[in-house]
């Protein structure tokens, strides 16, 4: 393990409700880190502290980490994937992720930490308005030239209505609105400010009568 549980104090905030630095919320992580090991992060108008432990300290200027984001029970282990270090997070504190955090509140890393978010089964759980934000906030944190991976159910498959925690529904062309260049108007158009570029698929994948995905990568694009 790398790292050992923690008290987690989590507040289920909506982006929109967090719109200033004088409106705060602490977290702590699933990791041992000193009180005096404190450092203010900034992301969407929201101030946030952040408990750093030792191992953040090592990984300064690593370029190599990864980030798997509802990781659920599907951990990710060193070295998978390419990816020397993978940091597993969720908001559910049974499943074993390294850092749990309501990533409707942010994501706790400074601005291009990661070379790689994974988002397994994860957008469907949002609506579209925490959806987008979510994808601002994942671009915000990968570096230009990381990429993301998504996989999300296709909206025509059973599976993408029989799992009643489903808020949103895919399809491969609402990949054309994650970043400003492949539509006349860019995702600007509907709030996304990320500039996240198809550059494998999307796929379809699996059975339509029972359960069927999409996946796509995402390359982070430098805007203008």
């Amino acid at each position: 393990m790398l790292c050992q549980p923690a008290e987690v104090l989590r507040k289920r905030v909506r982006c929109a409700q967090v719109s200033s630095t004088s409106d705060r919320r602490r977290f702590s992580l699933r990791r041992h880190a000193p009180d005096h090991a404190k450092t203010s992060l900034r992301g969407r108008g929201t101030a946030y502290d952040l408990r750093r432990g030792a191992r953040y300290e090592l990984l300064a200027g690593h370029r190599m980490r990864a980030l798997n984001l509802g990781c659920g029970t599907k951990l990710k282990k060193p070295g998978e994937d390419g990816f020397d270090e993978w940091i597993n997070a969720d908001i559910r504190e049974d499943v074993g992720a390294d850092m749990v955090f309501d990533c409707t509140i942010g994501i706790p890393f400074p601005t291009g930490y990661f070379v790689r978010v994974h988002l397994d089964n994860v957008l469907e759980h949002f609506r579209s308005e925490e959806a987008i934000a979510l994808i601002n906030e994942v671009d915000r944190v990968i570096e230009v030239g990381g990429t993301v991976r998504v996989i999300v159910p296709h909206f025509q498959s059973q599976g993408s209505v029989q799992d009643w925690t489903h808020k949103s529904y895919w399809s491969p062309r609402n990949f054309l609105y994650s970043n400003q260049v492949t539509t006349p108007f860019g995702g600007r158009a509907i709030g996304i400010t990320a500039n996240l570029v198809a550059i494998e698929g999307p796929t379809v994948y699996g059975d339509m009568a029972t359960e069927a995905f999409i996946t796509v990568l995402l390359r982070k694009e430098p805007v203008g």
